[in-house]
C-alpha cells in the first residue's frame, strides 16, 4: 500500500499531525510531553509554510462558517470572566488546540483544489496509520492492565479491559472502505479487513455505547441506500444474523437497557448526564448574555471555574454532548452548529462517503461531541475532501456518487 501513495512534503506533513492528533499512538506519556502543543506547533508551522508555498488563490465554501466559530471562543472566554472571574486569556488558552484545528481547513482545502495533494493518497496514509493504530490497541487489550504501554486511560467493563481510543480518524476508513465494499461490484479483501478490525476495536477494546450506536446506525443508513441484488439480499441475511449475536451479547445487552431501562444498565450514568443537563440548561437560561452566548469556557486551573461549573462534582460538559457546548457558548452555537450541518447534509447528498460521515459527525451530540469539536484534524479533513469532491462535481455537472476518486 504504501508504494501505492505517491508521497510528497504535504502527505508526509499531514501524516506526521495525524500521528500526533492520535498521541502518538499513545506510546507518548502526556505526564512528560505535551502532546498537545506538539501538534500545535506542526500544525502553525504547516499553515504557514502552506500559505507563502502557495499563492494561489482559491475559493473556500466554508470560510465563514469556520471563521464565524473563532468568534465563540472569544465570547466564551468573555462569559466566563463574567461568570467565573476567571481572566480572559484562561479562557482562550484552553481552546487553542481547537483554533488551530479549525484553521487547517484552509491549508487543507486548497492543497487538494491546487491538486498538490491527491484525495486517494491521504486516504491510504490515513489507512496506514490507522493499520498500525488498531494493531497497537489490540495487542494492548490482550496483553492487559498489568502488561501497559500505551499511555492511555484504561478501566473494566463488562468484566474486561475497556480502553478510551479516539476513533476519529478510523471512522474515515471504516466508511471508505464500508462504501465500497457495499457500492462496488468487485469487492476487496482489504475492505472486509478494514471493517472487521474497525467493529472489533469498537466493541470489544472500547466498549463505547454512545459510540456504538452511532457506527451502527451509519452503517445501516448506508446499507439503506444499496440498490436491491442479490448482494443486499444476502448482506440482509447476514445484518439479521449478526444483530441477533449482538443484542445477546454484554454490550448490546447493556445498550437495551440504557435505552429502554438505565437502572439496569453497566455503570449507569445517566443520572449524573440528566443532573448535568438540567444544571447546564438552568445556567445559560438565566440571563439574555447566557442565552446568547452561555456562561463560558472554564480552565480548570482556575478554582472558581472549577466549583461553579460542578466539575467538583463529576458533572463535565464532554458527558453531555452539545448540552455542554451551549453551556459554554449559548444557544448562538447550536444554531450555528444546526445550520452548518445542514448546508453540509445537502451540499453532499450526491458524495456517499462525506454524507455518511457528516451524518457520524452529529447523530450522537445527545451525549457525544461533534466532530467539528474535537481537537483533531479528521474533520477537516473530510471537509476538504468534500469541497474537492464538490469542485469536481460542478466542473463535471455530474450526479455521479464521488467515492473519493
Amino acid at each position: 500500500m504504501l508504494n501505492e501513495i505517491k508521497l510528497n512534503k504535504y502527505i508526509l506533513f499531514i501524516s506526521l499531525i495525524i500521528f500526533f492528533d492520535l498521541n502518538g499512538f499513545y506510546l507518548i506519556d502526556e505526564a512528560t510531553i505535551n502532546v498537545k502543543d506538539i501538534t500545535l506547533i506542526f500544525e502553525v508551522w504547516f499553515i504557514i509554510y502552506v500559505y507563502f508555498k502557495n499563492r494561489q488563490k482559491v475559493v473556500y465554501k466554508y470560510k465563514w462558517f469556520i471563521l464565524t466559530s473563532l468568534i465563540f471562543v472569544f465570547t466564551s472566554s468573555i462569559m466566563a470572566n463574567v461568570s467565573y472571574s476567571q481572566p480572559i486569556i484562561l479562557g482562550i488558552r484552553p481552546q487553542r488546540s481547537w483554533i488551530v484545528t479549525l484553521l487547517m481547513y484552509f491549508p487543507l482545502t486548497k492543497l487538494l483544489k491546487l491538486n498538490k495533494v491527491k484525495t486517494n493518497d491521504i486516504i491510504k496514509c490515513i489507512d496506514i496509520l490507522n493499520v498500525l493504530y488498531i494493531l497497537l490497541g489490540i495487542i494492548q487489550y490482550f496483553v492487559g492492565v498489568n502488561n501497559a504501554f500505551l499511555h492511555v486511560l484504561m478501566n473494566e467493563r463488562y468484566g474486561e479491559m475497556r480502553l478510551y481510543l479516539t476513533l476519529s480518524f478510523l471512522i474515515i476508513s471504516y466508511i471508505y472502505h464500508l462504501s465500497n465494499f457495499l457500492f462496488k461490484k468487485k469487492n476487496r479483501f482489504i475492505d472486509l479487513i478494514f471493517i472487521g478490525l474497525t467493529l472489533f476495536l469498537l466493541f470489544v477494546v472500547i466498549k463505547g455505547r454512545m459510540r456504538a450506536i452511532v457506527v451502527l446506525a451509519i452503517s445501516l443508513i448506508a446499507f439503506a441506500n444499496m440498490k436491491f441484488n442479490v448482494k443486499k439480499m444476502v448482506l440482509s441475511i447476514c445484518c439479521v444474523f449478526l444483530s441477533v449475536s449482538f443484542l445477546s451479547s454484554n454490550l448490546g445487552s447493556d445498550i437495551l437497557n440504557m435505552v429502554f431501562d438505565p437502572s439496569k444498565s453497566v455503570q449507569n450514568t445517566s443520572e449524573i448526564r440528566d443532573e448535568g443537563r438540567l444544571f447546564y440548561l438552568a445556567e445559560i437560561n438565566k440571563t439574555t448574555a447566557s442565552k446568547m452566548f452561555g456562561c463560558g469556557f472554564p480552565n480548570s486551573d482556575w478554582e472558581q471555574s472549577y466549583v461553579q461549573t460542578r466539575m467538583v462534582d463529576l458533572i463535565y460538559a464532554n458527558d453531555n454532548g452539545i448540552f455542554g457546548l451551549m453551556y459554554y457558548y449559548g444557544y448562538s452555537f447550536v444554531v450555528w452548529f444546526a445550520i452548518f450541518m445542514f448546508v453540509l447534509l445537502k451540499r453532499s447528498r450526491n458524495d456517499q462517503i462525506c454524507f455518511i460521515y457528516f451524518i457520524y459527525s452529529f447523530i450522537g451530540i445527545y451525549t457525544l461531541y461533534p466532530e467539528i469539536y474535537t481537537e483533531n484534524i479528521a474533520f477537516l479533513i473530510v471537509l476538504a475532501l468534500h469541497e474537492r469532491n464538490l469542485q469536481n462535481e460542478e466542473f463535471k455537472n455530474s450526479n455521479i456518487k464521488s467515492t473519493f476518486k
